[in-house]
C-alpha cells in the first residue's frame, strides 16, 4: 500500500487514477494490468462478470491475494457461482500463480506494450503496469508490508530468485547476499 510519491490515499486504483492524469494530458496510456496466466480466462471474450470484479477489487487486496494462498483467492476473489465456474478445472497452486500473475512481470506484455509505445501517433505514451512488491524474492518478501525493512535473504529465498528470474550461479555458492537493488 506504498507508491513513490507516497502512501496511498483511500484504498482505491492507483491506475485508473494515474490514467485519468496522462489522458487528461494528452498523452497515449497503455495498460499493462494481467500477466499470461489470465488469458485462458479472458479469451476470446473476457465473462462481463470477472471484467467488472477485476475492476471493483482494491490496490490492497490485490496485494492481499498475491500473498495468500489458491484457497483463499478462490474464496474471495471468485465469490459467484459463475466466477467459480471459471476456475474449477484450477488447483489451490494453479490458483495461487494466477494470483500472482501481473502484467508488470509478464516479459511478453511488457515487450508487446513497449512494440506498441514505439509505433505510437506522435504523442507521448505512457505504459502503466501492475506488478508485485517484492516480486520473485520468495515468500518472506513477495507481497509483503515488511519488505522494506528486510535487508538480506536467506539462502532458500536466494535459490528461489535466481530459478525464477534464471539467474547463473549454482545453488550453495551464494551465501547470504543482499537483495539485487
Amino acid at each position: 500500500l506504498q507508491r513513490l510519491d507516497g502512501p496511498v490515499r483511500g484504498n482505491g486504483k492507483i491506475v485508473q487514477e494515474l490514467e485519468s492524469v496522462f489522458r487528461g494530458a494528452g498523452w497515449r496510456v497503455l495498460k499493462v494490468l494481467w500477466g499470461r496466466e489470465w488469458d485462458r480466462l479472458m479469451e476470446p471474450m473476457p465473462d462481463p462478470e470477472l471484467v467488472q470484479r477485476l475492476n471493483e477489487i482494491p490496490d490492497g487486496q490485490l496485494q492481499t491475494y498475491a500473498a495468500e494462498d489458491g484457497t483463499f483467492f478462490r474464496e474471495d476473489f471468485f465469490c459467484t457461482p459463475r466466477l467459480r465456474r471459471l476456475v474449477e478445472g484450477l488447483d489451490d497452486r494453479q490458483l495461487a500463480r494466477l494470483a500472482r500473475s501481473r502484467g508488470g512481470h509478464d516479459p511478453r506484455k511488457v515487450h508487446a506494450a513497449y512494440h506498441a509505445a514505439v509505433r505510437g501517433d506522435g504523442r507521448p505514451t505512457v505504459i502503466l503496469a501492475h506488478t508485485i512488491k517484492g516480486w520473485a524474492l520468495g515468500p518472506e518478501f513477495e507481497a509483503r508490508n515488511a519488505t522494506h525493512q528486510m535487508k538480506k535473504l536467506t539462502a532458500v529465498n536466494t535459490e528461489l530468485l535466481r530459478e525464477r528470474l534464471h539467474i547463473d550461479f549454482e545453488n550453495g555458492e551464494h551465501g547470504n547476499v543482499p537483495p539485487p537493488y
